[in-house]
């Protein structure tokens, strides 16, 4: 049986730019859409046997969009939305040749992937803020290391760390899951209180936050 995957197309991002940029965009997508036809299912399939899953059924009929913005001085090279998982976002210079962009292609695929099984083939769980935000990015950080034909070093798991780590206090930092956060740890209110009637202690207390956090990420979309 012929492997099915789903179909990746490159289109120009919805964001206004100027007629130069327009230009070299267009040919920069029409350059990353020649060269995926010849390596884009070779990825795709390395992408699930590291994954340990297939894309589901309805990535499959609909297929996926990358969109291509120019970089900004403040842009990642990549990001994606985990509630619109069938797309993702490169960001490239004029310069940027394939060589630039797989790796950065093939960790958002792999996000995509993951928040795909999540939403689509309903596998529900309690979502957390450090498993979707901190856990995520690492493991997509050491899935793409393999994708690439990497042996997973400490320098791998290292960056990744640091990967991590930057997701994390980016999310911190956008004010409204912040506050969502905080709202979350109103509980702690009770601590005196317990604390009196010798009901808690650090050590129980400490086990409430890390149960109570909520993911950042909603369960259903």
């Amino acid at each position: 049986m012929v492997k099915v995957l789903p179909k990746v197309e490159f289109k120009m991002g919805r964001r206004r730019v100027s007629p130069t940029a327009r230009r070299w965009l267009i040919k920069k997508r029409d350059y990353l859409s020649d060269v995926w036809t010849k390596e884009g299912l070779t990825i795709l399939s390395n992408i699930e046997e590291h994954c340990g899953f297939s894309f589901p059924a309805r990535t499959i009929s609909e297929g996926m969009v990358v969109y291509l913005f120019q970089l900004k001085r403040s842009n990642d090279l990549g990001n994606m939305n985990e509630t619109k998982p069938l797309e993702c976002n490169l960001f490239l210079r004029k310069g940027y040749t394939w060589t630039d962009v797989k790796a950065v292609l093939i960790h958002e695929l792999i996000h995509c992937l993951m928040w795909q099984k999540f939403y689509f083939d309903l596998r529900t769980r309690k979502p957390t803020f450090f498993a979707d935000v901190f856990a995520d990015e690492l493991m997509a950080c050491v899935v793409e290391c393999l994708v690439l034909g990497h042996k997973p070093s400490y320098q791998t798991c290292d960056d990744a760390i640091d990967c991590a780590i930057g997701e994390a206090v980016y999310r911190l930092s956008e004010t409204d899951e912040r506050g969502k956060l905080v709202r979350a740890l109103g509980f702690l209110e009770e601590y005196c209180s317990k604390m009196k009637n010798k009901e808690s202690n650090i050590l129980k207390a400490r086990e409430g936050v890390l149960g109570r956090l909520p993911s950042l990420i909603p369960e259903k979309i």
